[in-house]
């Protein structure tokens, strides 16, 4: 997974990335589907919390759940455990690993 073309390899990493973004701004997402690289065009949106979760901050990854993973090469990333069939994650075409 990378961030505006930045390699991530954690989803604590994509968070602190993400937190110091300001909101509005789009961002790209690049992702793996069927291990081909995929990138995915998200605006990021104003959190309430202190503590915000991914999805808070992007709504287009509403329905998924993350954790830190690690590819076959040893590439350090995030890994998407779930995605809630029918929601915003879903849509935008995530789906588990």
């Amino acid at each position: 997974m990378s961030l505006n073309g930045k390699p991530l390899n954690s989803f604590a990493e994509l968070r602190s990335r993400i937190a110091t973004t300001e909101p509005g701004t789009k961002v790209k997402l690049g992702l793996l589907r069927d291990g081909k690289p995929v990138d995915v065009e998200v605006t990021l949106d104003k959190s309430t919390s202190s503590t915000a979760s991914a999805e808070l901050i992007i709504p287009a990854l509403q329905g998924a759940s993350f954790s830190d993973g690690q590819m076959k090469d040893g590439t350090k990333g995030v890994v998407i455990d779930n995605v809630d069939k029918g929601s915003a994650a879903a849509q935008v075409g995530l789906h588990k690993r």
